[in-house]
């Protein structure tokens, strides 16, 4: 099996919609649910489960679908490399991210104001868990990484802060709601509220929801969901209203629309961190084209 038809079905993981994902790709949706089918048939296991309107992932597809990621990382990452090497003889700093798409986005962000202004600085970017980001930093397996604040504060390791998101309520379309311009506390009084981010982002979902119960929504009026795509789901079911950040699978469900959250809720904050220990002259430039990327020249470290 080709690396390429695996990252297809990352594709669809990460979009949840056919249309979506086949425009991706620059295929027609036939020959994308075409190739998804022949990708399953071949690992022997279903990864989605297809409905008229919705696409979801199988119990099976949670199981496996890190490893197919880890894999497609590892050779993105050897394959780069290779590159690197087979052109000036240097080995490209390794940039990690955690969270799809803000990770992602901001290091596209970030490269172009290397090519720009940063020529001799090259990087290889690869997705990494959450729960393996800090290892992988301190073991020196990457070089940077952009994810939420969920480093504990050590004295080796830097970080500047990228900024906070947007926060949305993500509201069906049949529910009246979904036709406002911004919504407020008051237009979710008596609602059912769904949470994400109890896993990876646990001070912040702890936050969150200490703030809606301190606002009178009662404990039994929130849900609480592991990911975005899990509440994204429940939502599309009718079980609630998730607040999502922008950063979030917001867009990928045909029935459902993000709607601005006006609130003084606690925010989620985007970090680029990397090991002090282990900073190269290479990594002193990218640190510069973060600062650059993140819209905030001349901010200090944290």
């Amino acid at each position: 099996m080709e690396i390429e038809a695996l990252r297809l079905i990352v594709l669809l993981s990460e979009t949840l919609n056919f249309t979506q994902a086949s425009d991706i790709a620059f295929m027609s949706q036939s020959t994308f649910s075409r190739k998804i089918s022949q990708i399953e048939n071949e690992l022997g296991i279903r990864i989605f489960s297809r409905t008229t309107h919705d696409v979801s992932i199988t119990a099976e597809g949670d199981l496996i679908l890190p490893e197919i990621r880890k894999l497609i990382s590892h050779y993105d990452s050897v394959v780069s490399r290779c590159r690197e090497l087979g052109k000036s003889g240097l080995i490209p700093l390794r940039i990690a991210y955690t969270v799809y798409p803000y990770g992602l986005s901001f290091c596209m962000k970030t490269e172009k104001i290397l090519s720009d202004n940063h020529a001799q600085v090259s990087a290889s970017l690869s997705f990494v868990s959450f729960e393996d980001s800090e290892r992988a930093l301190l073991e020196g397996d990457i070089d940077g990484l952009v994810s939420v604040d969920g480093i504990p504060d050590r004295a080796e390791i830097g970080k500047i802060k990228l900024g906070p998101s947007r926060v949305y309520a993500v509201i069906n379309i049949n529910d009246r709601l979904s036709e406002c311009r911004s919504i407020s506390l008051e237009d979710l009084k008596g609602r059912k509220i769904i949470l994400s981010g109890r896993k990876i982002m646990p001070s912040l979902f702890a936050a969150r929801k200490e703030y809606f119960e301190g606002k009178g929504i009662g404990s039994a009026s929130i849900i609480e969901a592991d990911s975005a795509k899990e509440a994204m789901m429940m939502a599309s079911r009718g079980e609630g209203i998730p607040i999502l950040n922008e950063e979030g699978h917001i867009n990928t469900i045909d029935t459902l629309r993000p709607i601005p959250f006006i609130s003084d809720m606690p925010e989620l904050d985007f970090i680029f961190f990397w090991d002090i220990c282990h900073e190269t002259e290479q990594l002193r430039e990218y640190i510069k084209a973060v600062i650059a990327a993140s819209e905030a020249p001349g901010r200090e470290e944290l």
